[in-house]
């Protein structure tokens, strides 16, 4: 795999961003303080408000007033911080009654307070004639971009099948992507080009005004295989937000048709490490890889984009304890200064860990087990402990009216199969594995079942009743959660979007009077990955006892096809079972209606409207 990086070549960024940190009683006070100050415009972007971060990406911002309170995630003021121009000023406010946390308290207030500068010192006249637009074409004769281009450019020349772009967010992608274009479009190359969404490619599209329909084409990712073949070159960008089983079915049919396909993406940002992409694409590909490693944007020296590296890139850091196992909570984590070094291993477990992880692990309760060897973190798992509010009935869960926090395990089985008497896992205390991982150095030495057993302990300790885990199914995941105790007791209906697998959910039993239950649990999870064909066969082949079969009554059979006719659960959980209630009909003189009414509604299930239809019938006739 060859590599190209940008680090050495890069020419002067550009300035720092003038910070203004406030405390304020109100927004709107402040904003006219602002705006009695100086004598140019400042956008006000108020997240208490507005959560929604995605309506500013692709834009670039000059002089902004954020404002920000102890629910505003992480990722929505990284993303916006990001659109800022280096040189603008940046007013941060936010309430000054309200307690922000021990995460936005070190990271926010502690470390933007030694850069900030008064309101008062703010220059009453300032330059606000910046142009979006001219500061791109300005770019274009960036000779780093220029001479990344040329050598992209020959790689398209050759043929290369796949090429990938990656950088952090500001570091001139998209504009290098429309560099590449114009320089193709010379060559007499056509290029299609395809993000999630015009705004992500804006900065691209800019640099593209008056190229004509028959060299070059801007499409949503979903009508790529409508125009390929009309083009020689497809380029997309954000590549890692596009669903896994889509992109490879993009990469097919370039193989397929001769297509240079050009993956751009950020890596490292706010939104996720994207480390599905990294696994999933740039490693298997062997793909030449270009990465931009240098703001455009901001300098630097910048002290947002510095706290912006940290809390995306966190450095596992050396550690003072001794060799050993460490069973932590998250205020004890935090005490030994260990909480950055266990998020910066953690991160590299699962595909879209993001600063708001890091904030969770600071502020939110949770357990957590660590593994130190010559004064590194060498193994980590994070845990959450989960209870079903009194509050929230069962029965608003199953039909889709309620969602609890912290429970995502009883919501996810209660949605899937109701709270049956028999099993009543709304009343269990759940302790759920959220991350594990082990550096790469140490794995195959059995540290992660030893960890596993550490928490069990613990969750005994502590009276809790069950251990579960969700997560993207695979052979060797599989395998490895089976042989630590754990049923399969829930699976995905739909593959997950990052990696093009189904989502499975687990259980270990810690206490006798359970394991009857769970096993109840995991036939109901066999009755319906039997069900399907598109089910991987290791689940397919998962083993139950059948003394602990369900016979289902007329009564719950009602009120499942109910909570599907006049609710909101899924129909895929109700053909299994009604599958199993028609079985167990096989005397009723009826019978062979129901089959021929029940083999219309599974041919039918990908019309939610007729399938509907179908089970009223059924309803009726039961």
């Amino acid at each position: 795999m060859k590599h190209y990086d940008n680090t050495s070549k890069t020419e002067q960024s550009a300035a720092s961003r003038h910070i203004h940190l406030v405390a304020t009683p109100s927004v709107t006070e402040t904003q006219k303080t602002i705006e009695q100050q100086i004598a140019c415009p400042v956008t006000l972007i108020d997240l208490t408000r507005d959560p929604n971060q995605n309506r500013w990406l692709g834009q670039e911002l000059q002089h902004t007033h954020i404002h920000f309170d102890n629910k505003t995630p992480i990722n929505n003021l990284l993303a916006i911080w990001g659109c800022v121009k280096g040189g603008s000023h940046l007013v941060i406010s936010y309430p000054q009654d309200q307690s922000l946390g021990r995460f936005k308290s070190k990271y926010l207030i502690d470390y933007l307070s030694i850069y900030s500068e008064p309101i008062e010192n703010w220059p009453s006249t300032i330059d606000s004639q910046y142009d979006s637009q001219t500061a791109l074409y300005t770019l274009l004769d960036d000779s780093t971009l220029n001479t990344l281009a040329q050598s992209i450019n020959q790689l398209v020349n050759q043929e290369t099948p796949i090429i990938h772009l990656i950088g952090q967010r500001g570091s001139g992608k998209s504009t290098l992507m429309g560099i590449i274009i114009r320089q193709l479009i010379k060559q007499q190359k056509s290029c299609l080009l395809s993000s999630p969404s015009a705004a992500s490619s804006y900065n691209t599209l800019q640099l593209l005004p008056d190229v004509s329909r028959e060299t070059f084409l801007f499409i949503t990712p979903g009508k790529i295989a409508l125009y390929l073949h009309q083009y020689d070159v497809v380029l997309i960008d954000e590549a890692a937000t596009i669903a896994r089983g889509q992109l490879k079915k993009i990469t097919a049919l370039c193989a397929e048709n001769s297509n240079v396909l050009m993956l751009s993406t950020t890596l490292e940002g706010y939104e996720g490490t994207g480390q599905s992409h990294r696994l999933n694409s740039i490693k298997k590909d062997n793909a030449p890889v270009i990465e931009l490693s240098e703001p455009k944007r901001f300098s630097t020296d910048d002290p947002i984009y510095r706290l912006s590296r940290q809390l995306c890139q966190p450095q596992n850091k050396p550690v003072n304890l001794a060799n050993g196992f460490y069973c932590f909570t998250q205020d004890e984590l935090a005490k030994h200064q260990l909480t950055e070094s266990c998020f910066s291993l953690l991160r590299q477990a699962h595909y879209k860990t993001t600063p708001n992880d890091l904030a969770r692990f600071y502020d939110d309760p949770a357990c957590f087990v660590v593994v130190i060897r010559e004064k590194q973190i060498i193994g980590a798992v994070h845990a959450i402990s989960e209870m079903l509010p009194t509050d929230i009935a069962s029965i608003d869960i199953y039909r889709g009216l309620r969602r609890a926090k912290n429970a995502l395990t009883h919501q996810a089985i209660i949605s899937a199969y109701g709270d049956d008497k028999r099993i009543s896992i709304s009343r269990a205390k759940i302790l759920r594995i959220s991350r594990i991982v082990v550096d790469d150095n140490f794995r195959r030495a059995g540290i992660a079942g030893s960890m596993l057993n550490q928490l069990s302990e613990h969750a005994k300790q502590y009276d809790y009743d069950l251990l579960s885990t969700s997560f993207s199914f695979s052979q060797v995941n599989y395998a490895f959660w089976q042989s630590q105790a754990f049923l399969p007791v829930r699976v995905g209906v739909y593959r997950n979007k990052w990696n093009d697998a189904y989502a499975v959910l687990m259980i270990k039993t810690l206490k006798k009077q359970w394991v009857d239950k769970i096993y109840k649990l995991n036939h109901l999870f066999c009755q319906h990955v039997n069900f399907y064909s598109d089910y991987p066969e290791a689940l397919q082949s998962s083993d139950t006892k059948t003394a602990n079969q369900f016979v289902i009554t007329r009564d719950t059979m009602q009120s499942s096809i109910d909570s599907v006719i006049h609710y909101h659960r899924d129909i895929h959980w109700l053909l299994p079972e009604l599958n199993q209630y028609l079985l167990q009909q096989k005397d009723k003189q009826n019978y062979q209606l129901f089959i021929k009414q029940f083999n219309q509604l599974v041919i039918r299930k990908r019309d939610i409207k007729k399938a509907r239809l179908t089970i009223d019938q059924l309803r009726q006739k039961l």
